[in-house]
């Protein structure tokens, strides 16, 4: 299981120009720390520093998700429409 460390939520906010209609959007990130393994499957000695994009509440406003631990959601890999694996990470509590 992938585990996943948030230790700030505070979110960085990046603006960007839509290449739809030009407009000025802006792209809400939230710095999380993954802890990956090598090729042999051993853990790393430190986690590595990776920005997701903050999720949405139901008004569609960025929300950061808390300090704590957590572990990538099984449904966060998935197979893409050229039949290659993706990851769209889905963060959940850690139990424990």
């Amino acid at each position: 299981m992938i585990q996943v460390s948030i230790h700030s939520d505070q979110l960085r906010q990046q603006p960007y120009k839509s290449k739809k209609d030009g407009s000025q959007q802006m792209l809400h990130l939230q710095t999380v720390y993954v802890h990956t393994f090598d090729r042999n499957g051993q853990p790393n000695p430190y986690p590595e520093k990776v920005e997701l994009f903050a999720e949405r509440d139901q008004v569609g406003n960025p929300v950061a998700l808390p300090v704590g631990k957590y572990v990538l959601h099984p449904s966060s890999i998935y197979v893409d429409q050229n039949g290659r694996l993706s990851v769209a990470p889905k963060l959940v509590p850690a139990k424990g």
